[in-house]
């Protein structure tokens, strides 16, 4: 192997592993954001299902602030009428005839 080569690789290897430090150094000392999009349906699955199971404490707030913000634009989501819909299956077609 020539040593333009060898320097480049072992370049690609430094990166890599930089990297993989990273990993383990951001989440302990840097500020980040994360951005989780998912439709309304899965939104309101996993939003039934947490009140249903033992589910951790962080989760049930990540979720309550995410059906927070989808209510600031959409006051009826899950609602009762909203939610029967759901339940029969009556949201998909309702959906496709708009």
């Amino acid at each position: 192997m020539s040593h333009a080569r060898r320097v480049q690789k072992v370049e690609r290897q430094s990166e890599k592993r930089a990297i993989e430090v990273a990993r383990y150094v951001l989440p302990v000392a840097a500020f980040t954001t994360m951005v989780h999009t998912i439709s309304g349906v899965v939104l309101y699955r996993l939003w039934r299902m947490q009140a249903a199971n033992d589910t951790p404490t962080e989760a049930r707030h990540v979720l309550g602030e995410m059906v927070a913000r989808v209510r600031e634009t959409d006051r009826s989501f899950s609602t009762a009428s909203t939610t029967a819909r759901w339940r029969t299956g009556r949201m998909a077609a309702a959906t496709a005839r708009r």
